[in-house]
């Protein structure tokens, strides 16, 4: 039970850094729910998703573009990205990837 509350809690502060636009303490959140052991699914990214649209919605933004320095719009970017591949994980069978191209990696 105290890993369902767990979870729970880190799918809340997800939410609420996407209501604050700061993807950069949501992948140090997905890092700490890492090293804690919890499962990292696509899940937690629907949250952060979830907080951004409610912004989005609040601030009355319907085509989800906001005025910002072009850095720090890059910057959420950035950290988006890393936020996507972190909670994604990689399933040769999933029909959704099927288009994506692959890189072998031998070291």
């Amino acid at each position: 039970k105290k890993g369902k509350n767990l979870i729970a809690s880190y799918h809340g502060l997800l939410h609420v850094c996407g209501r604050a636009l700061r993807p950069d303490i949501a992948v140090r959140l997905v890092y700490a729910m890492n090293k804690e052991g919890l499962e990292v699914n696509e899940m937690a990214l629907n949250c952060y998703r979830s907080g951004k649209r409610t912004r989005q919605r609040l601030l009355g933004l319907h085509d989800g573009t906001e005025e910002m320095a072009g850095i720090k719009l890059a910057l959420i970017k950035q950290f988006e990205s890393v936020l996507l591949v972190e909670c994604t994980r990689y399933d040769r069978n999933d029909k959704r990837r099927a288009g994506e191209k692959r890189v072998r990696i031998i070291i």
